[in-house]
């Protein structure tokens, strides 16, 4: 025999009858509804202070854009054109040359002069790429 609780309320309606289970339920879908909300409220939060850091890094990178621009144009100015030493290798292509960079000391066949590289062709037969502002010197 199941035992049911009944309430009485003074009315002139019947009276409720509740079973226990519809009123664990009910308290489950609140209780569920109140770790939803606070979910909510903690991921909105988090979504806040990602939207800041996000704001203070984007400053951050366009502050040191505007650094790193000033120094490339300081070292543009300072890095005499290079249209003089292009003109000299592309007369001389087809012809031996030594060409001298930080890392070493280069012999071959000058092949092709780029914008800003030249294109040796070693007496072993590789190829090499030199840019032309690690270029030291040509013979």
């Amino acid at each position: 025999m199941k035992l049911r609780r009944t309430f009485v309320y003074r009315s002139d309606c019947i009276p409720a009858v509740r079973s226990r289970n519809s009123s664990l339920r009910k308290r489950k879908k609140s209780t569920l509804q109140k770790h939803w909300v606070r979910l909510k409220r903690f991921v909105v939060a988090r979504l806040a202070r990602l939207a800041d850091q996000l704001g203070l890094l984007r400053q951050h990178v366009d502050r040191l854009s505007v650094q790193v621009n000033a120094l490339q144009n300081r070292v543009d100015a300072l890095t005499p054109a290079q249209g003089g030493i292009v003109s000299f290798l592309r007369a001389r292509v087809g012809t031996l040359a030594t060409i001298e960079t930080p890392a070493g000391t280069l012999f071959g066949t000058i092949i092709l002069v780029g914008e800003d590289f030249v294109q040796l062709r070693e007496a072993d037969g590789s190829i090499v790429f030199v840019p032309l502002r690690n270029v030291l010197s040509v013979v």
